[in-house]
């Protein structure tokens, strides 16, 4: 029972990050200092992104900034990103390994 808690303690958090992000994703304008903020606060999420920031695609333009990262990721990259590392967090907690 304790188990089921957890699960759903971890379903509700990872969802309220993923509503987060696509409602800035979704505003007119959008705030990519928002949007770096929120990114940060996760380990994982911030190391896929920075990852992607250093592969040779993007290492040219010797990004510093995290919100010029994602800016230069654009928002598709970045939405894929997040429900990726989302859904891979979520079901790594089953991984008897």
């Amino acid at each position: 029972k304790r188990s089921s808690i957890l699960v759903a303690d971890f379903i509700f958090i990872l969802t309220v990050k993923l509503v987060k992000i696509t409602q800035y994703f979704n505003q007119d304008e959008i705030e990519f200092d928002q949007i770096a903020s929120l990114i940060k606060c996760d380990p994982t999420l911030t190391t896929k992104i920075l990852d992607i920031a250093n592969s040779a695609q993007y290492v040219q333009f010797k990004l510093k900034d995290f919100k010029n990262i994602l800016v230069a990721l654009g928002i598709e990259t970045v939405k894929n990103v997040t429900t990726t590392a989302a859904v891979h967090q979520f079901f790594s907690q089953f991984n008897d390994d």
